[in-house]
């Protein structure tokens, strides 16, 4: 999704708040550029031929986002805190 943004200076920008491809949002201060390479549908969509016929299958783009999101899911320690890399 592209949102226009105006400022009390007339200065307008353009600033891309979900990625089109996956619908994850997209924070301030990072890009789509930032986004991209780490998208659970990319691979998907950059496939030979993915954009014919109204693109790649849309229940396979959501198992994808779906299995990148599981894959996600932060390991808690035995004491409910956020496990921690030594």
């Amino acid at each position: 999704m592209i949102e226009y943004r105006h400022y009390e200076s007339g200065k307008t920008t353009v600033v891309t708040t979900e990625c089109a491809l996956c619908g994850t949002p997209i924070r301030d201060q990072q890009g789509i550029q930032d986004h991209l390479p780490s998208c659970p549908a990319r691979e998907i969509y950059a496939e030979r031929g993915a954009l014919r016929d109204g693109g790649p299958d849309p229940e396979r783009v959501r198992a994808a986002i779906a299995f990148h999101e599981a894959d996600e899911t932060p390991t808690l320690a035995a004491d409910g805190g956020p496990e921690v890399s030594r």
